[in-house]
């Protein structure tokens, strides 16, 4: 059940919304997934903190600032498919977290296995064309993303995802971001709208106040 929101919904919608957004305005939304991480555990019956409410609203008003961009107001699929991937992702990590699952490599793998099984069905029913070949370049991209990607990163992140919280275990969006800018105007050669910076500004905030409540509550508790 997982592997259907993390690699399906999270990765495949991704994909699609990257087909009109730029890879650094992906990359910033993205860096808002711990806000949605706390919508999916009040829905689950943890009630947020005060200082989780304020990264929240912080949050909110990055992304808003940021889908009132050109960049995304031309691509109101590319939005849609977006917030949803973003929305699946922390969905399946909070199941991740509640649910019985295999421990080990082999349990990763066999997410990913099914995950991308899922995937190459649905690119079959909507008739995608599949090239007749594959560029050198686009070879070792693909590479790359199997082993960084896939073997490495999404191998950490369940991990962590078992053995720590929440907060912790998608902490790597704070340096998601203004890595992807930097590389997306360095090597794809993007523009970095000014509503983009802004709303960077808003959301790093807001996972920094996430990030100090939670360790100051982590603190409270362990000296209590």
């Amino acid at each position: 059940m997982p592997a259907l929101f993390l690699l399906v919904g999270g990765m495949g919608l991704t994909a699609i919304a990257e087909q009109t957004i730029s890879s650094g305005a992906t990359t910033v939304m993205i860096g808002s997934m711990p806000i949605f991480g706390l919508f999916w555990s009040a829905c689950f019956g943890t009630r947020p903190r005060w200082y989780e409410g304020l990264a929240i609203a912080i949050g909110s008003a990055g992304i808003l600032v940021l889908t009132a961009g050109a960049e995304f107001r031309v691509s109101t699929t590319g939005v849609l498919a977006l917030l949803l991937a973003v929305a699946s992702w922390s969905f399946g990590s909070q199941l991740a977290r509640r649910l019985e699952l295999p421990e080990g490599a082999s349990a990763f793998a066999a997410e990913m296995l099914i995950g991308g099984a899922i995937l190459m069905v649905l690119s079959a029913l909507r008739q995608e064309p599949w090239p007749a070949a594959i560029s050198t370049q686009a070879g070792w991209a693909w590479g790359y993303l199997v082993v960084m990607g896939s073997l490495v990163a999404f191998s950490a992140y369940m991990y962590l995802v078992a053995k720590v919280s929440q907060t912790l275990a998608t902490s790597y969006v704070y340096v998601n971001p203004p890595v992807a800018l930097a590389v997306g105007a360095w090597l794809g050669g993007e523009q970095i709208a000014p509503q983009t910076i802004g709303a960077i500004v808003l959301i790093l905030a807001a996972l920094a106040v996430l990030s100090v409540g939670s360790l100051r509550t982590a603190r409270a508790e362990a000296t209590a």
